[in-house]
């Protein structure tokens, strides 16, 4: 698929001359929302059930050509490009094999409503299969948080042996929080554990209630350029660390500096290019405090993408880690990011 043809499509669609327009879902949301399509999102599952109890699943997306986004992992499919409706709950997918798109998912038919895959769309057993929307409002309790207001649509018929995909619940800006498949030898179920979505980081919570901890940034990919004197701009990173004690006993930690937090800027090597307390001083008293019970500290700043000479960084994929210093509260998070040209 050329660049040319997929923005063609693109194209048509915003104008609405392939399909008709639909509406958005009962709360607002567009199919952008419901599986947020930015390059370096990703989302990894558990299964449970016939034969995968403990196996990973992931899904990535990973490069974007015009408004398609090709996606790899996508359940109960494979690998392919999708495009998102901004405007709508619409999707529509690229079958290669036919060289045209194909009509996949509809998720602003209202609770109750149903929509129909193409039965050419090259996407295996969602080839010709009808769900329904059965619950809007679905709350799904996982092991990297729960989600409110989530979207649950479920299998009403289809054409395979196999079932493929009988259950998918789509939340808000995060995307698929979990789905259900049916095998011949038995149903199969996949539940987030982590994901980095638009810049945050989703962790699993190694014992339920307890504590958590997140990174956000303001987002996924930055960009470096030259400024109208000829000079390289650097782009500014937001990060921040979220701490939150879900435990039912007060946490004691210790700052021995004045420092609190660090973040280290790593490339594609595994090399440290950038250090936030690199050349910096702080004051030596020692703070003892305690996190609460249901309380949340966070930390982070707003940095210039350099390296530690103060060199603008070049284009490339990095990973960023920040760092809770607090002994006795040693928490860190490290997320992927790219910058561009």
């Amino acid at each position: 698929m050329t660049t040319r043809q997929i923005s063609t499509v693109a194209f048509l669609l915003l104008l609405g001359t392939v399909t008709p327009v639909a509406a958005q879902t009962s709360n607002g949301h567009t199919f952008q929302d419901l599986l947020p399509n930015h390059v370096g999102n990703n989302w990894t599952y558990e299964g449970s059930g016939f034969a995968v109890d403990g196996t990973r699943r992931e899904i990535f997306a990973v490069r974007r050509s015009g408004g398609w986004v090709y996606f790899e992992g996508v359940p109960g499919w494979g690998d392919g490009w999708i495009w998102e409706s901004g405007i709508n709950a619409r999707a529509w997918v690229w079958n290669p094999n036919r060289r045209t798109f194909a009509f996949w998912a509809d998720l602003g038919v209202g609770q109750g409503g149903s929509f129909t895959v193409d039965q050419d769309a090259g996407m295996g057993c969602w080839d010709g299969a009808t769900y329904m929307i059965s619950n809007e409002d679905f709350t799904a309790d996982t092991p990297v948080g729960t989600f409110n207001q989530a979207l649950e649509i479920t299998l009403v018929n289809q054409n395979c042996a196999d079932a493929g995909v009988t259950r998918v619940v789509f939340s808000p800006n995060f995307g698929i929080v979990e789905y259900e498949t049916q095998s011949i030898g038995g149903p199969r179920r996949w539940v987030i554990q982590h994901a980095v979505v638009d810049g945050r980081e989703y962790n699993a919570d190694p014992f339920r209630g307890g504590l958590r901890s997140s990174a956000t940034l303001d987002k996924a990919v930055y960009t470096v350029g030259p400024t109208t004197d000829g000079t390289i701009q650097p782009d500014t990173m937001s990060i921040q660390l979220e701490i939150v004690n879900g435990t039912d006993n007060a946490i004691d930690y210790t700052y021995f500096s004045g420092q609190t937090f660090d973040i280290i800027i790593t490339d594609s090597e595994g090399t440290e290019v950038y250090r936030w307390s690199f050349g910096k001083a702080f004051i030596l008293p020692v703070i003892q405090k305690q996190l609460l019970p249901g309380e949340r500290i966070r930390v982070g700043d707003e940095i210039e993408l350099r390296n530690n000479e103060g060199d603008v960084l070049p284009p490339a994929d990095y990973k960023v880690e920040i760092v809770h210093v607090g002994r006795g509260l040693d928490v860190s998070v490290t997320t992927p990011f790219k910058i561009e040209d």
